[in-house]
């Protein structure tokens, strides 16, 4: 194990990735419970209080595993050990899951079709409407947009429907680490309520997906490109910091998910969440910045060196096919950030 694995985990910084670790093996919450130390009597008051709703027992045992409350300390290595040699069953290929991140991708393609552009206080009525029948799972639609458990814990008595409006303030409000889990958009939204909530719920995902299509940019045609289209471009364009400098015009003013094309270009959670932390940037296009320069430094697991290819495929992979189609359209790299 390396020495981010053993490093203690922290209920406000890693809930929303814990509780999606658990989430493949909720069927098995219970026996997850006892081998991360906790008391049998905690289980049996979780099924008491929450009968079938298996997501809520997930989200109430990542509560109490990150506060301590069982005997294995809260740590992405005590977790790999669990999952992988102590609960029942053949769980060995999940646990290599866990210890790579690798939990946290697949987010489907109808993602990339919905609207990003940021909402705001003004939108709250609207995006209330959107959730009202999937009110009762507040507590985990809060989690997933990465507000804090402590922000949230205080609004847990009375109607699920309140609950869910202030969730929603504290959401749109951006009470929460924007950088880290992008800001609020209906393609955010979507997500959250298709693929990443537990309580999943792809009908109502694919049908705020349809009321919220993006605007295609003006220009190029908003027509997806096809195969011979794509190949205009030289893929095989070895990038070297010296391309950053056009890469970022290329890309300047356009929403990116920064975390997302990270892990599209194979970089790991724990490079990409040291990104954060660096002193002087503050913006997601510092961070978009410090990825690539990252990124040009190192070999990819798949080619010898960063390609052009390599960046297109990112893009896309992280739902911005927009640009991604610009740079396959033109086959001087280094004049398409000239001529768009």
């Amino acid at each position: 194990m390396n020495n981010v694995l053993e490093s203690p985990l922290d209920l406000k910084v890693d809930l929303f990735r814990v509780r999606c670790a658990f989430l493949p093996i909720s069927s098995k919450w219970a026996e997850l419970a006892l081998c991360l130390g906790l008391d049998y009597s905690w289980i049996e008051e979780m099924k008491a209080k929450h009968g079938r709703a298996v997501d809520k027992c997930v989200t109430e045992l990542a509560v109490k595993w990150l506060r301590g409350g069982g005997r294995r300390r809260p740590s992405w290595e005590q977790l790999v050990k669990v999952i992988g040699a102590e609960m029942g069953g053949n769980n060995c290929a999940y646990a290599e899951k866990v210890a790579s991140y690798a939990f946290l991708e697949g987010v489907p393609e109808l993602c990339s079709k919905v609207d990003e552009k940021p909402l705001g206080m003004s939108s709250a009525s609207e995006v209330q409407r959107a959730l009202e029948q999937v009110a009762h799972n507040w507590m985990e639609l809060g989690i997933c947009f990465g507000i804090s458990y402590d922000l949230m814990e205080p609004l847990g008595q009375g109607d699920p429907q309140r609950s869910l409006a202030a969730v929603v303030q504290l959401w749109l409000g951006e009470r929460y680490d924007s950088a880290a889990f992008g800001r609020p958009s209906w393609r955010k939204l979507v997500e959250v309520v298709g693929w990443r909530c537990g309580a999943c719920n792809p009908s109502l995902a694919e049908s705020i997906a349809k009321q919220h299509e993006a605007t295609p940019i003006a220009s190029p045609p908003t027509c997806q490109p096809n195969h011979q289209e794509q190949l205009q471009m030289d893929k095989k364009h070895k990038l070297t910091p010296n391309d950053l400098e056009a890469i970022f015009d290329f890309v300047e003013g356009a929403h990116l998910h920064w975390k997302d094309i990270g892990r599209q270009l194979k970089m790991g959670h724990t490079e990409t969440s040291s990104i954060v932390t660096t002193p002087g940037l503050t913006q997601t296009k510092d961070y978009f910045q410090e990825l690539l320069h990252r990124w040009l430094k190192r070999a990819p697991p798949i080619h010898p060196f960063p390609t052009t290819e390599d960046l297109a495929d990112a893009l896309r992979g992280a739902g911005s096919e927009n640009i991604a189609y610009k740079l396959a359209k033109h086959n001087d790299f280094m004049s398409a950030a000239r001529i768009i």
